[in-house]
């Protein structure tokens, strides 16, 4: 029995036990964090932060009444529109923290706009955009510019459609910089999606349902709520 005991005290202090428990431990670490599972994981934890870039996609909504309307996502969450009378106004004017804001709104979209978080409030504020609406606009039509016609930087379904010439980009930098003077030569610096929809996207407005506004003012309205958390005293 002494002999036993002598030996396994040997072992459980030896050098060898020693490597073999710290080996064991990093595969077990390794196992965990490379797993397919953990993969599979964060997959799906990117996908709910994903809105399909559909005009027909079903939103879960309750129809737009003369007055402001709150309805509900399918995941509980209130959200507000306005009726096309009235334009989506924004307490975050001023430039402080829009930028920020920006950024990691992008970045939770996973969307390859994100470094480029800057040039989108500059360039807005050069136009006297709405910072805003560009973004919005992106997240209705290419999934904040995930899926858009290869090599055209155009994710914002610009001369898109069926049919359409898709009018092509050199790079996220120049789409930004037209688009966002067109946004604002062209129509007029819009501040509600409402008053564009016909125009910008014209099967949208013709069906009554206003898919595509909806989703234009729930991204504007996010970023909003997004700014004023932001500048809440932590």
């Amino acid at each position: 029995m002494k002999l036993n005991m002598w030996i396994l005290q040997k072992l459980i202090f030896s050098e060898y036990f020693k490597v073999l428990s710290i080996i064991t431990i990093w595969v077990i670490v390794c196992l965990f964090l490379f797993t397919p599972f953990s993969k599979i994981v964060t997959e799906k934890v990117l996908e709910q932060s994903i809105v399909l870039a559909d005009s027909n996609f079903p939103y879960t909504l309750t129809p737009i009444n003369e007055t402001t309307t709150a309805t509900y996502g399918t995941d509980g969450r209130a959200f507000v529109y306005q009726d096309s009378s009235v334009a989506i106004t924004s307490q975050s004017s001023t430039k402080e923290g829009r930028a920020v804001v920006m950024q990691k709104f992008l970045l939770e979209k996973n969307s390859p706009l994100a470094p480029h978080a800057e040039l989108i409030i500059s360039e807005a504020d050069k136009y006297g955009l709405d910072w805003r609406i560009l973004v919005s606009i992106s997240g209705v039509e290419s999934r904040f510019c995930k899926v858009y016609p290869a090599g055209t930087f155009n994710g914002w379904g610009w001369k898109g459609g069926p049919g359409g010439a898709w009018q092509q980009f050199d790079n996220w930098e120049h789409s930004i910089r037209h688009l966002t003077a067109r946004l604002a030569l062209g129509y007029n610096r819009p501040t509600n999606p409402f008053l564009i929809e016909s125009v910008y996207c014209p099967p949208c407005g013709a069906t009554g349902q206003h898919y595509w506004a909806r989703a234009v003012a729930m991204y504007m309205e996010d970023l909003s709520q997004m700014l004023e958390n932001y500048r809440v005293p932590q």
